[in-house]
C-alpha cells in the first residue's frame, strides 16, 4: 500500500486506520507513505507505515515519479518472495530505482532532499 499525502490529514483518520490495521491482509501487507512537499507530516504518516524508514520524501515530479516506480517494484519482489519486507535500496543520490531507469529520473531525484541523509 502506499499512501500519498500533501499535507495533514483534514479528518478523523485513527478510526479507519485502526480498522485497516486489524485486516489480516492490512498487517501483512508492505506499506509505505511518500509526502508530497514541505507540508506533509511525517508522524502522521509514520502511524501509517509503523517504520519512519518507510515516509518517502518527494520535492519534484521527478522524484515523485521515481518513489511511485519504486514502492510499486518493492510491493512487487515482496509478494513474489516468501516472507515478504521491502529488498531494495531506497532511492537516492547513490542508488539506483532499477537497472533500467531512466537516467533523468535518477538525476532529478539528487536535486529534492535527499532521504538517506
Amino acid at each position: 500500500m502506499v499512501l500519498l499525502s500533501d499535507g495533514e490529514p483534514t479528518d478523523d483518520f485513527e478510526g479507519p486506520l485502526a480498522a485497516l490495521d486489524s485486516l489480516g491482509w492490512a498487517q501483512k501487507a508492505q506499506r509505505f507513505a511518500i509526502a508530497i512537499g514541505r507540508d506533509a507530516d511525517p508522524e502522521v504518516l509514520t502511524k501509517f507505515t509503523g517504520d519512519r524508514n518507510k515516509v518517502l520524501d518527494a520535492n519534484n515530479p521527478e522524484r515523485l515519479a521515481t518513489l511511485i516506480q519504486w514502492c510499486s517494484t518493492q510491493v512487487l519482489q515482496s509478494s513474489l518472495t516468501a516472507g515478504g519486507g521491502a529488498r531494495g535500496q531506497l532511492p537516492s543520490c547513490h542508488h539506483h530505482l532499477h537497472p533500467a531507469a531512466d537516467p533523468r529520473m535518477v538525476r532529478g531525484m539528487c536535486r529534492g532532499r535527499s532521504f538517506l541523509s
